[in-house]
């Protein structure tokens, strides 16, 4: 995984949710800057920081694993959104059905 298709997919997911960079980043106890650097594939987290960005943006690391993928296998903006918006539904889909 590259660090820019990581930072893609941390960033898309968190404009999905609707949550800003420092809240992400106190969430998962990091500064913001660090986390906006992450965002933007300057640097490349940890997997102890990775899981409690996971855990920030209340998603799994498999999710995010799957839509790293998609940033890297698909090479034109629509068919990425796609296969993001189709990922995005599902995580949706599993926190809707885990409350229930």
């Amino acid at each position: 995984m590259k660090a820019e298709q990581l930072g893609e997919a941390l960033k898309h997911i968190r404009i999905q949710k609707g949550f800003k960079p420092a809240y992400v980043a106190r969430r998962a106890h990091i500064s913001r800057g660090y986390y906006n650097n992450i965002e933007k594939g300057r640097n490349v987290p940890s997997f102890e920081v990775l899981e409690n960005v996971a855990r920030a943006l209340e998603c799994s690391l498999c999710e995010l694993c799957k839509l790293c993928r998609a940033f890297s296998e698909n090479s034109t903006k629509k068919v990425k959104e796609k296969h993001v918006g189709s990922s995005i539904n599902e995580i949706q889909q599993l926190k809707v059905a885990r409350y229930h």
